[in-house]
């Protein structure tokens, strides 16, 4: 037994620091802003996740939505239209409807899409399960080749065309000790149990100077509690924005200290991009 464990250590040793690490050193601790950054001066860091930011969930704050629907895979000389199952192949010709009055260029890049009631005043829950190249048309239906798959691709789901996202590569996050602050909204789904990458809603926006990559914390209320260390903040979880609309910005969960989180937990930002 006991070779086979030096072994097992020597391989965990092996792994590069750079490799353990994804997660900014000053979202791991309740650190102050004049230690945020000393986990930057040494090493290149990539902030953003394309294919998260692009897979992100979010609220449409009751905007109309230019939805298209989504038809079936194409087969030769004819498009199912249903009773198949969920697309699990990259590369697969789909067929999609644009909106009424609208329409798909080739080269454009669109989205499938689940659409499920969100909290009140906020609109719709949007849940992209696939992303998709216009090709052309077939009969009579807008032809797409199927480029990435986060859940299940059905007929009837929605379609939204991709909105253009620059990726900002290897920039070194900034603090901001002042915020803004505001509080978590809620999950895309009713959940008992929070867990790290998990989604959640929080009601600041563009409006309020935020973009994606943003890091925030998600901090508990001060007040009175059956011990002096209730009478402080406490850091619950660290969480990084992938998708930001006007009012509301979609964060993902980097790491959870404690379950404390439920609507209303106050969240503020700590880092941006610049």
């Amino acid at each position: 037994m006991r070779p086979i464990m030096l072994v097992l250590t020597g391989l965990c040793l092996a792994v590069p620091l750079a490799a353990q690490h994804t997660t900014p050193d000053f979202l791991r601790h309740d650190d102050g802003p004049e230690n945020a950054l000393m986990a930057y001066t040494s090493r290149p860091y990539h902030p953003v996740r394309m294919g998260e930011v692009r897979a992100a969930t979010f609220l449409t704050e009751d905007r109309v939505m230019p939805f298209g629907e989504a038809i079936g895979p194409i087969t030769p000389q004819q498009v199912r239209s249903g009773g198949f199952p969920a697309v699990t192949e990259i590369g697969l010709a789909f067929a999609v409807r644009p909106p009424i009055g609208g329409n798909y260029r080739v080269g454009d890049t669109v989205m499938t899409v689940v659409v499920t009631p969100g909290p009140k005043g906020w609109g719709v829950v949007v849940s992209p399960t696939g992303l998709m190249e216009v090709v052309g048309r077939e009969a009579g239906q807008t032809a797409t080749r199927v480029l990435a798959i986060y859940g299940p691709i059905r007929p009837g789901q929605s379609v939204l065309p991709l909105a253009s996202l620059p990726d900002p590569g290897d920039v070194d996050p900034v603090a901001t000790p002042s915020g803004p602050a505001g509080a978590v909204i809620g999950p895309p789904k009713p959940r008992e149990l929070l867990t790290s990458f998990g989604q959640l809603f929080i009601d600041l926006g563009r409006g309020d100077g935020m973009a994606v990559g943003d890091f925030v914390q998600l901090r508990r209320h001060a007040g009175p509690g059956l011990n002096a260390a209730d009478d402080s903040e406490a850091l619950l979880a660290t969480g990084q924005v992938i998708h930001v609309n006007a009012r509301s910005s979609t964060i993902r969960l980097n790491k959870i200290l404690a379950p404390e989180i439920v609507s209303g937990t106050p969240v503020v930002r700590v880092a941006t991009l610049p």
